[in-house]
């Protein structure tokens, strides 16, 4: 420690004051200190800086000139000692090593991946990896190129990377209109529709009439990309539409996280009850899986199809990615 001949402090922190060694006793005009006087009273100033003397050489954080002993300085815990003339940057934000670098209402969002929030404050996360390659795998399954139809299409980033190769036409349906406008320009030269509808009222109103016999006879595939639950839409979808020929399903289900929140409540089992019709308790990814693989018999039970899962992944953050086949009974 710096040693500053002329002064004594006595007490501490805000009542500390200064006193000239000649005015204390037991110290001569001669005695030395060991710590340095700081400015009295102390300089609160703004961002958690405070005034003080420096106790020692070091060198600004902020324009790397040299401090000297006694210079007064403003300085703050943990990050350092600056000129009071020199006002410190603005700190740079550090893009995190992971793709899961935005955070909206507590919940992270893949921005690496184009994740947005939808006008009606819905999460949008865009494509993954896992689901692209889960929906490729199902796409080059199809026997041949038809009409696919996406639901919860949202910017068309599924139909543009994946589906796009392998259709004859796209129909994509979506609530979010912005959304819709940008896969619209996005699928330019690509022969598709867009509907901006509610996913529950697409089905209802345009598979009782016209649309019905399109799809009813050139519908390969119909991927369900919810950003939660896409059950009733699913339910929905099988009471108008007839499994005729082999159907090829894509689903994302991001109700996971939530389930698995309450799955050891009697609510998370009443919940998967009431959505899924399937009386489980939802407590592990796989347990997950296997309610839909029984939703899924279900719905072919009622509506006389046979299903088939043909391939399964998921993501970080508990949404699960799976394709299944499904040909009439």
């Amino acid at each position: 420690m710096t040693k500053v001949k002329g002064w004594f402090t006595k007490g501490r922190g805000r009542d500390a004051r200064h006193i000239p060694i000649t005015e204390h006793k037991g110290l001569g005009s001669t005695g030395d200190l060991l710590l340095a006087p700081p400015l009295r009273p102390i300089k609160y100033l703004q961002d958690g800086f405070i005034g003080i003397r420096a106790k020692f050489p070091s060198l600004c954080k902020v324009c790397g000139a040299t401090i000297n002993a006694g210079d007064e300085i403003a300085y703050k815990r943990g990050w350092g000692a600056r000129h009071l003339g020199c006002q410190p940057k603005e700190p740079t934000k550090e893009k995190k090593s992971g793709p899961w670098t935005f955070e909206y209402e507590g919940m992270k969002l893949p921005t690496g991946f184009g994740a947005y929030v939808t006008e009606h404050k819905q999460l949008a996360p865009a494509l993954h990896p896992a689901k692209q390659l889960q929906r490729e795998q199902l796409a080059s399954m199809l026997p041949r190129k038809g009409a696919i139809l996406e639901l919860y299409a949202g910017k068309g980033n599924l139909s543009k990377s994946v589906y796009s190769k392998n259709a004859k036409k796209l129909i994509l349906v979506d609530m979010d209109k912005e959304a819709l406008g940008n896969a619209h320009r996005k699928l330019e030269g690509v022969h598709h529709e867009t509907y901006p509808s509610e996913n529950t009222e697409f089905v209802e109103k345009h598979l009782n009439n016209g649309l019905r016999g399109e799809l009813q006879k050139d519908l390969t595939l119909v991927d369900f990309d919810a950003f939660g639950s896409p059950a009733d839409a699913m339910k929905t979808f099988f009471n108008h539409y007839k499994v005729k020929r082999p159907l090829y399903v894509g689903v994302t289900d991001g109700s996971f996280v939530f389930a698995q929140r309450h799955a050891h409540q009697e609510y998370g089992r009443d919940w998967v009850q009431k959505h899924y019709g399937v009386h489980m308790y939802p407590r592990t990814r796989e347990k997950y899986v296997e309610i839909l693989d029984k939703f899924m018999n279900g719905l072919g039970e009622k509506h006389g199809f046979k299903s088939d899962r043909v391939n399964a992944s998921h993501g970080e953050h508990g949404a699960i990615y799976l394709g299944y086949r499904l040909t009439p009974n």
